[in-house]
């Protein structure tokens, strides 16, 4: 046996002198597996691969890691596994928590978790930018004594730092595309979880939460509906709705909302794959009873088992629980309509209902809930700016939905129609651009608003869909003031779907479907705002890739329209290295807070030309707008701040 092959041999097979041969998993050598014996065949593996991270590949250095050698390392749920990078991202993790192990004496770690204290802050990220938005699963006060304690298991920190890497500005991190940062966490997670899948509790409903959210943020639709209904059989398994004897007020409250999250998300995953969701049962009425402040802010005496709490009204979770089932109803009936299983008069007997329904549910909002810029700072200062800003995009979204059908040209000015109907499908059609506009200034403030940074994937859905409502008043508005104000506001959703691409791989296909909505409306200004197949797709599956519109070209005589345009070039700064010296967004407050880069600066080079250039035509605004969102290629990597500050 060679000196190279014996280097590459693990301890047991260079004592025994045996030739050492990797499993087909590549996680210990043959002799090791028969024997049942720890490998260390990883460590020497992650050093020759430690090499090619720092001088292989072209003699790129990947930058060494600021990190301090924090002990903080979470509990391993399952036998320790030893693992083979399989890639130089991985290694550079492993090879980097190595060093930590070897400053402290320690051994050679077998997790992929980042040390110290890079794992406190990726984990921070998650709770200032993920947690309570689309999901309400874990109580932050608690979390990291119970990470330190042994009761949070590996796979949810694998979980969470898979959804959260990509916003992270960490030195260690800076060389990796933020969009695939989180794909190694990702796939260890969904290891685990494989591992745990007839062991069901409440961790694992919540990991296959997280990672169901992860794919869905890579646009995989299917898989993403599989983790998610995954989350809701085991959550079925163990009855996550019934409180154990002995539990205490946290792990009770931690139960509802874990079931909750399982349903908001079974319901807008059932809508992305075009399915029924599982009908409601009465276990789907089980609402979180105590609002997000008091619940982030209980005493230690609160942790008592006999200690009750009466249901609060100013419960954020518990009041978007309640629009369940108007989202349901607005999906089932937009549906049926665009496959012609029911008729526009129908639909119009039952948007009454729904809409009377939407305006009970605003107008019961206690005063504290209520949407004002005093309570949206006030969340914002109190860590739950995302909660109180997603409670309100989701009214103002369900609002342009349920009237969206009512935009198209062709039925508004039917003079088939009686003059009562029309006047009511013009009211309609004016709601459904009344909540766009809505849309578009509250994300635009929670971007300018410590704390409330809507940077998460479905922000980009809902402000596609707010576009094609603004892009509706350009083109059809005989408004001028009106087509100014949609003019402005669909610039500003471009300037955040730049920004949110840099980190969601599935706002590519979101935007994308902006670029085939615009190419069939070109073909005919009558029927472009028909409520078809394809226009459901456009509207409910929101990380489904839809692509080109189907519909048969249209038999009218409708003329072309002018876009036959020059494009204006994307002008940026001449200097990469200027835009990391643009704030971080609400820097304007005065508040250095967390979020992704603003880049307001990049933008206003371009699109205020659009916005000012009162000579150009609507038509070229939007064609200029799309093609500066869809063909410019800006990576987040390349704009990195210099600083930030972690919240305390």
């Amino acid at each position: 046996m060679s000196k190279r092959e014996r280097a590459g041999a693990c301890k047991n097979c260079r004592v025994r002198k045996r030739r050492c041969i990797p499993t087909a998993l590549a996680r210990s050598c043959q002799l090791c597996n028969q024997l049942s014996i720890p490998c260390n065949l990883v460590t020497s593996f992650v050093r020759d691969t430690q090499t090619y991270v720092r001088h292989g590949d072209g003699g790129s250095r990947a930058p060494q890691s600021s990190v301090d050698a924090g002990t903080a390392v979470a509990p391993q749920s399952l036998p320790s596994t030893l693992i083979i990078p399989s890639s130089a991202y991985q290694a550079l993790l492993l090879s980097s928590q190595n060093d930590l192990r070897a400053k402290a004496g320690g051994e050679a770690s077998t997790s992929l978790l980042p040390g110290g204290q890079v794992l406190r802050e990726v984990v921070d990220i998650y709770f200032q930018l993920i947690h309570n938005f689309p999901h309400t699963l874990f109580y932050k006060p608690g979390f990291w004594a119970d990470v330190e304690s042994g009761e949070i298991p590996e796979m949810i920190l694998l979980g969470m730092i898979a959804l959260s890497l990509r916003f992270s500005r960490n030195e260690c991190f800076r060389p990796f595309d933020p969009r695939s940062r989180g794909k190694e966490f990702a796939d260890e997670a969904r290891r685990h979880i494989h591992l745990q899948m007839m062991n069901p509790s409440v961790a694992t409903v919540q990991v296959c939460v997280l990672i169901g959210h992860y794919l869905g943020g890579e646009g995989d639709v299917k898989s993403k509906h599989i983790y998610l209904g995954l989350a809701r059989l085991h959550a079925q398994a163990i009855r996550l709705w019934e409180m154990p004897v002995d539990s205490t007020i946290v792990s009770r409250e931690i139960r509802r909302r874990t079931w909750l999250s399982v349903i908001i998300a079974e319901n807008w995953s059932a809508t992305d794959m075009s399915t029924q969701p599982v009908l409601s049962s009465e276990h789907d009425m089980l609402f979180p009873i105590m609002d997000e402040v008091e619940f982030l802010t209980l005493q230690p005496a609160a942790f008592s088992d006999g200690l009750n709490f009466q249901s609060s009204q100013r419960c954020m979770w518990a009041q978007m629980a309640a629009t369940i089932d108007i989202f349901r109803q607005i999906s089932a009936m937009i549906s049926k309509l665009s496959l012609n299983l029911r008729t526009l008069d129908s639909y119009r007997s039952e948007i009454s209902d729904l809409s009377q329904r939407l305006d009970h549910w605003d107008q019961r909002l206690p005063p504290e809930l209520q949407y004002s810029m005093d309570n949206l700072i006030y969340f914002g200062n109190a860590g739950l700016g995302l909660t109180f800003l997603g409670m309100h995009m989701g009214y103002h979204h369900f609002r342009q939905l349920l009237y969206y059908a009512f935009l198209n040209s062709q039925a508004n000015h039917d003079i088939s129609t009686p003059p009562h109907l029309l006047s009511g499908d013009r009211n309609y059609a004016r709601l459904c651009k009344k909540h766009a506009l809505a849309i578009s200034d509250l994300i635009k403030l929670g971007f300018d608003t410590s704390g409330c940074n809507p940077a998460y994937f479905l922000t980009g859905h809902i402000l596609v869909v707010s576009s094609s409502i603004h892009l509706h008043t350009l083109l059809f508005g005989e408004d001028q003031a009106a087509a100014d104000v949609a003019r402005e506001r669909l610039v500003s959703n471009f300037e955040i779907l730049m920004q949110l691409k840099m980190y969601w791989p599935v706002i590519d296909s979101s935007v994308a479907r902006l670029r085939e909505f615009q190419n069939s409306r070109r073909l005919s200004v009558s029927d472009s705002f028909v409520l078809d197949n394809w226009m459901l797709k456009f509207l409910m599956e929101h990380t489904a890739s839809l692509g080109p519109d189907s519909r048969p070209l249209p038999q009218t005589q409708d003329p072309p329209l002018p876009f036959d345009l020059e494009v204006v070039p994307f002008v940026g700064p001449s200097d990469p290295a200027q835009i990391g010296d643009q704030p971080v967004v609400g820097a304007e407050a005065g508040i250095s807070e967390l979020g992704p880069d603003n880049l307001s600066g990049l933008a206003t080079s371009s699109l205020s030309t659009l916005l000012q250039d009162k000579s150009m035509s609507n038509e070229a605004v939007v064609d200029n707008a799309l093609h500066w969102l869809l063909d410019q290629d800006l990576k987040a990597s390349e704009y990195w701040p210099q600083s930030y500050e972690l919240e305390n």
